[in-house]
């Protein structure tokens, strides 16, 4: 039984509908072999693991760099400290 006997093409609206523009779709269920299973949970434990501990390095190593850099600003704001940052200017009249 081919796909023409059971729509039968000499109605308008199924004709329009089955044009050369017609698309058919169709979904397959995805099944894995369960010998295979195992090393694809492995593989995405592996998987995600790996973008954790990266993740963990990146924002680690980012926090120190901050850090450091605040602690050098501090450090160089306090060696550039001179006698204008405390002194206050005004006139004494007699």
């Amino acid at each position: 039984m081919s796909f023409t006997d059971v729509v039968a093409t000499d109605r308008p609206t199924v004709r329009k509908a089955c044009d050369g523009e017609a698309y058919l779709y169709m979904q397959v269920p995805c099944i894995i072999p369960t010998d295979k299973l195992l090393n694809r949970k492995i593989l995405g434990l592996i998987i995600s693991a790996s973008a954790v501990w990266i993740y963990l390095f990146v924002h680690i190593s980012v926090e120190y760099i901050k850090n450091v850099q605040q602690n050098m600003f501090v450090d160089w704001d306090v060696k550039t400290i001179s006698a204008a940052d405390y002194t206050v200017e005004f006139r004494v009249t007699p």
